[in-house]
């Protein structure tokens, strides 16, 4: 498996610096974002796609980087550049592609947003048929709490948070060209119960509900994203009640438990891309980037 450093998470570093970063920490190469720059933190802009995509990945293969997957924000074919990105991560060799989020539109509309989601992915696997690139769904939580503004909101309550529904979204389709991107801290997240705004460690059982998610979706499982959460309890400000609320944190110090992730993907003969995604912004640059790397070190001790 290819061991990647999501661009994302040195997006204020140039390809260049941040080439130099990942290959000096050892990744064996790069997700390269391409997406709309301000909410996506994004190296590559899909109107740039054609010109800057070729170049980005020539100047991360000069540090001995491959780029086998991109990161993109497209759901649907009609997207201004959508064609052309997927059209150029061929040309540059490109395997995967993660597509952007599809929405839970609003209670009660689940198999309308279903329906509408498989007509959009029905277009995009048609076309990463032709140029032989698979695309990924993210399997991503969602916070029932919000599900009415999802449409309007960027990623917040994706389709892809349920295993159930992600099989209805892929029925018919073949891994080969459409999978799961899948990311046990949100699965992990996803089985846990959510108390307004936060969680409460209610039901410990529930924490291993991603094994489900795994046997449920295991032939559809082509990519991974690496990432933790830890919990921290914090008070409401409006009633005063204790909530158990998440953010990200290192692999070694999350409720992930990543031993057994790893025994899962072994018996599932996993050899896609693994995207390191820590999300660790509230830490200062430098500490950021030795976490990745401590985060890189830490999986490639659980994986020889």
């Amino acid at each position: 498996m290819d061991l990647l450093l999501f661009s994302k998470e040195l997006y204020s570093n140039t390809i260049d610096e941040m080439g130099d970063r990942a290959a000096k920490m050892g990744f064996d190469g790069i997700d390269l974002t391409v997406r709309p720059h301000l909410a996506w933190r994004s190296h590559v802009l899909p109107e740039e796609a054609k010109e800057k995509m070729p170049q980005a990945i020539d100047t991360l293969n000069s540090k001995g980087l491959t780029v086998p997957m991109i990161s993109t924000s497209i759901t649907d074919l009609s997207q201004p550049y959508a064609r052309d990105t997927i059209e150029t991560a061929h040309e540059c060799g490109v395997k995967y592609v993660k597509l952007g989020y599809l929405n839970y539109l609003k209670y009660p509309s689940i198999y309308e947003s279903i329906e509408s989601a498989r007509s959009s992915l029905e277009q995009i696997y048609d076309l990463c048929r032709e140029y032989n690139i698979t695309a990924g769904l993210h399997f991503h939580s969602i916070n029932p709490e919000v599900y009415e503004v999802a449409a309007s909101l960027r990623g917040t309550n994706p389709l892809y948070a349920r295993a159930g529904i992600l099989l209805m979204l892929l029925k018919g389709f073949s891994p080969r060209w459409l999978c799961v991107f899948f990311d046990p801290a949100h699965s992990v997240v996803q089985g846990s119960a959510h108390i307004k705004e936060g969680f409460r460690l209610t039901d410990w059982m529930s924490l291993n509900s991603w094994k489900l998610d795994v046997d449920l979706l295991g032939r559809y499982i082509k990519m991974l994203q690496l990432k933790d959460y830890e919990w921290y309890l914090a008070t409401d400000e409006k009633t005063g009640e204790k909530l158990w609320k998440t953010r990200n944190t290192g692999l070694s110090d999350g409720f992930t438990p990543w031993p057994d992730v790893v025994d899962c993907l072994k018996k599932l003969n996993f050899d896609g891309p693994v995207s390191f995604n820590s999300n660790l912004f509230r830490l200062s640059h430098e500490d950021h980037v030795e976490q990745i790397r401590k985060d890189l070190e830490y999986f490639k001790g659980l994986i020889k």
